[in-house]
């Protein structure tokens, strides 16, 4: 898709959308270790999809510039919640 042999999947989102879904499931009591990597499948999909929705509603089509800036600004979005996420957690047993 980026036309770059040396790109990596954090650029169509898979890595901080994966993490998201980790942390909010996180919270939930009884989640195994196969349902995380299940949901981490999951929310690496998702990621992918809603990365290349984004792209490829805007102007002019996709192109590999508009999937970087769509990928940076969703992964600092869902970074920053998933942080917040965790600390709320973790600052609530204290």
């Amino acid at each position: 898709m980026t036309r770059n042999p040396l790109a990596s999947p954090s650029i169509m989102g898979v890595t901080v959308r994966s993490s998201f879904l980790i942390a909010v499931l996180v919270a939930i009591p009884g989640v195994n270790y196969l349902g995380l990597m299940m949901f981490s499948f999951l929310g690496a999909g998702l990621g992918a999809a809603l990365v290349f929705g984004i792209t490829s509603f805007s102007r002019g089509g996709i192109i590999s510039v508009k999937l970087a800036l769509a990928d940076s600004v969703t992964s600092s979005l869902l970074s920053s919640l998933s942080t917040a996420f965790l600390h709320s957690l973790v600052f609530k047993e204290y």
